[in-house]
């Protein structure tokens, strides 16, 4: 799943995770209120947080459209 869940406390090891309720692949956000970052500074990749480099230190270098079109697991 590529997007936004929004169920469930921004930790990797929640059972309201995406990978705890059986999806095999994540890349997004977990919670509904940094869903409404445009520039995150970082996306959730299954169970591990992941920096968006372009975006560190405030910068709006990757829009979190062009951030998840990426392939998961490159």
């Amino acid at each position: 799943m590529i997007g936004k869940w929004g169920f469930g406390p921004e930790d990797g090891d929640q059972p309201s995770h995406p990978n705890s309720r059986g999806f095999e692949e994540f890349y997004g956000y977990i919670d509904h209120g940094h869903a409404h970052e445009y520039y995150p500074q970082y996306l959730w990749h299954n169970g591990a947080k992941e920096t968006v480099a372009a975006n560190a230190n405030g910068a709006k270098g990757a829009h979190a459209r062009s951030a998840s079109q990426r392939t998961p697991s490159s």
